[in-house]
């Protein structure tokens, strides 16, 4: 006994299923030598692992990461968890009181803003736990600084030791979740782009670049224009990150083993690489104009 399906009728997720012809995208051949239609991927649907409409789930959900990150980390210290929907940007972060002595003065406080973590859980829950986890685990970094570092050397006015603080506490967030910084950058930016109702007329993704292949990016006299981010001292043997905008190779020291670059495309947009962009001090004076 031979069975023919109708042209219409497909197997999908463990039963048959009759297809609406707006599904058609096109036909095509099966090994029978019948011809069956092609159809529209369905969105996967992905439900939050947590209820959204609780502010009480929603917050013992939050603080059940961080426990967990607390006791990865090792970290002693105790904070104080608060909601503080205020913010514009950050979905949690590590507050410290400290005295004009340099001197912690009562509990780190944990703030954590709920409305936009219920926002973005709304819009794409797979997404968003990636960003919460990753910040919270940032801020969890900060937390074992201060214990590490010492609270004098953690609140300081130097921008050069925030900015290292910083990355440090990216690199640690990496580590625990898993997640690159720059992914979570984009993926912030999709969620936030997305609840604030902006379209963008450029697809936010990540990039491989080829440097060889100077067409699509901007250049002068077959030069590409780069931006420096910092540079690995050989002379100190630490990461530097300049506290002002580089326009002369004569401005980064000969010792440099390497300098992390930006470069741009034909607009003058920065391009987000999936690597980052790393040349030699010779590459960078051959190869590239130097702009801030």
């Amino acid at each position: 006994m031979v069975f023919f399906m109708p042209e219409k009728v497909i197997y999908r997720n463990g039963r048959f299923e009759v297809i609406d012809e707006d599904e058609i995208r096109g036909f095509y051949t099966d090994k029978d030598g019948r011809i069956r239609p092609l159809t529209k991927r369905k969105k996967k649907i992905v439900r939050s692992v947590v209820n959204t409409s609780s502010e009480s789930e929603m917050l013992n959900y939050v603080k059940s990461i961080l426990k967990e990150y607390i006791n990865v980390a090792g970290v002693k210290t105790n904070p104080k968890i608060s909601v503080n929907n205020r913010w514009k940007r950050k979905i949690a972060h590590v507050r410290l009181i400290m005295s004009k002595r340099g001197i912690l003065v009562g509990r780190p406080e944990f703030a954590i803003n709920l409305d936009k973590i219920r926002s973005w859980y709304n819009i794409d829950p797979e997404l968003a736990d990636k960003a919460v986890r990753f910040s919270i685990a940032h801020e969890v970094a900060h937390l074992k600084q201060l214990e590490e570092y010492g609270k004098k050397m953690y609140y300081t006015g130097n921008p050069r030791n925030r900015v290292y603080l910083e990355l440090i506490a990216d690199k640690y967030a990496e580590n625990l979740t898993g997640i690159s910084s720059t992914d979570i950058a984009v993926i912030e930016e999709k969620l936030e782009n997305t609840r604030l109702g902006i379209k963008l007329s450029v697809p936010i993704f990540m990039k491989e670049i080829d440097l060889n292949d100077i067409s699509k990016l901007a250049t002068y006299k077959n030069k590409i224009y780069a931006r420096v981010v910092g540079y690995e001292s050989g002379k100190h043997n630490r990461y530097i990150i300049p506290t002002r905008s580089i326009t002369n190779i004569k401005m980064i020291p000969k010792s440099a083993k390497s300098i992390d670059i930006v470069v741009f495309d034909k607009k003058g947009n920065p391009i987000r690489s999936k690597k980052p962009i790393t040349v030699s001090r010779e590459e960078l004076e051959k190869n590239f104009i130097l702009t801030p």
